[in-house]
């Protein structure tokens, strides 16, 4: 059964990106604030500019609890939130990722 799960790191692995206005807010379940990583700082500050400038969000791959799950990445103030979303969001998404289509989560 162990081999089963996908082994847990503090990695988020960046899929794609999608305009923000395409996606309702209505689907984000809890949000959380991404810092960065030690020695990170450079690679973190340049994704907050180039997200906030581009109005566009990250769709991530995260593996938690030997669970992948994606999440989407957004700019807010001065950094990032990371949106765990709703099972409607999250299937929306991985289609998204696979097909490389551009559809509104809506």
């Amino acid at each position: 059964m162990e081999s089963l799960e996908t082994e847990s790191s503090n990695n988020i692995e960046l899929k794609k990106f999608v305009p923000l206005s395409t996606i309702d807010p209505v689907y984000f379940e809890s949000a959380y604030y991404l810092g960065a990583g030690e020695g990170g700082e450079e690679p973190y500050r340049l994704l907050v500019d180039a997200l906030a400038k581009s109005s566009r969000a990250a769709i991530a791959q995260l593996v938690t609890r030997g669970k992948e799950q994606l999440v989407l990445i957004r700019p807010y103030e001065n950094g990032l939130l990371m949106h765990n979303c709703t099972t409607p969001l999250n299937a929306k998404l991985r289609r998204d990722c696979q097909s490389g289509e551009r559809e509104a989560l809506r």
